[in-house]
């Protein structure tokens, strides 16, 4: 009996932080204490083989062990987590370089375009390089808020307004480089309507990364289309949804509860980029608070 107990409070610290642990004991030990007082029977210790103080010195050093390996585990956790951050801190910071020669070689062609003088060319060459610069800037926006989230683990939520999604949906689908051929694979339902609160940019990084992924497994699969459309909650159903879904490829359901969990997509980062997406879909729930991911 006591080795039974001494092993569960030790694989529980294991599994869980101490402070976990504690909660848990104190909770069962109430509701133990709770349910044998209500059954009216008194408390009786009845002395035999095992001392108390045996069994308490074996209780308190099952604790203490299972509190130095669950200590460490979480040193692990935090070291890598911590990697993980200034990998992309770094990697945030060597794009701006590129982006930086990539816009001045943008106005340097802007110099040259003047003196170009027929009209339409020029138009057509002033359309292209707005593109340029406009894309350039947004990725440095990109950048500073990726920055900010990975520093503070959270969405800023000071850039935050209220938007009208289809308004969000249809600009961030202008703004996307969208080939010919893969226009006609999105369909987009103009049936509903509804405000959301969040910043611009984030949604349109979601949004763009949803694309981005589907269209490359409908490439890869050689057939699949990708649906948009929004749902609005009726009856005790509080939430509203956005609906983004490709039938070229999907992500394991039974995954999706893990996606909260910072070490779990540290592991699935190699193999499957998807999941990234998923975590920065509950990141943007988690900073909104009224929406939730479907």
């Amino acid at each position: 009996m006591v080795n039974e107990l001494c092993f569960s409070y030790f694989f529980l610290l294991l599994v869980t932080s101490v402070r976990g642990t504690l909660v848990l004991t104190f909770l069962g030990c109430g509701l133990a204490l709770l349910s044998y007082f209500s059954s009216h029977q008194m408390i009786e210790y009845i002395p035999g083989n095992i001392s108390l103080f045996s069994l308490s010195a074996t209780f308190i050093a099952a604790i203490m062990i299972g509190a130095l390996f669950a200590r460490d585990r979480e040193i692990i956790n935090a070291g890598r987590l911590s990697g993980m951050r200034m990998l992309a801190s770094s990697i945030a910071h060597d794009l701006r370089t590129p982006l930086a020669s990539i816009y001045l070689q943008a106005e340097l062609q802007e110099i040259i375009l003047k003196k170009i003088k027929n009209s339409e060319i020029r138009k057509d060459l002033q359309e292209s390089l707005n593109k340029i610069t406009r894309g350039i800037e947004t990725s440095n926006r990109l950048i500073s808020m990726q920055l900010s989230n990975i520093k503070h683990n959270k969405f800023n939520t000071r850039n935050f307004a209220i938007y009208s999604i289809q308004n969000l949906i249809e600009r961030s689908l202008d703004d996307y480089p969208l080939k010919e051929t893969q226009k006609s694979l999105i369909q987009v339902s103009n049936e509903n309507n509804f405000s959301i609160w969040l910043e611009e940019l984030a949604f349109k990084n979601l949004l763009w990364n949803l694309l981005k992924n589907s269209l490359e497994y409908i490439e890869e699969m050689g057939k699949g289309i990708i649906s948009i459309w929004l749902e609005i909650g009726s009856g005790k159903d509080n939430f509203n949804y956005l609906h983004v879904r490709d039938t070229a490829r999907g992500l394991y359901s039974k995954n999706f509860e893990k996606v909260f969990e910072s070490f779990f997509l540290i592991a699935k980062m190699v193999q499957d980029w998807d999941w990234l997406i998923v975590n920065y879909s509950c990141k943007m729930q988690e900073a909104i608070f009224f929406a939730r991911v479907n």
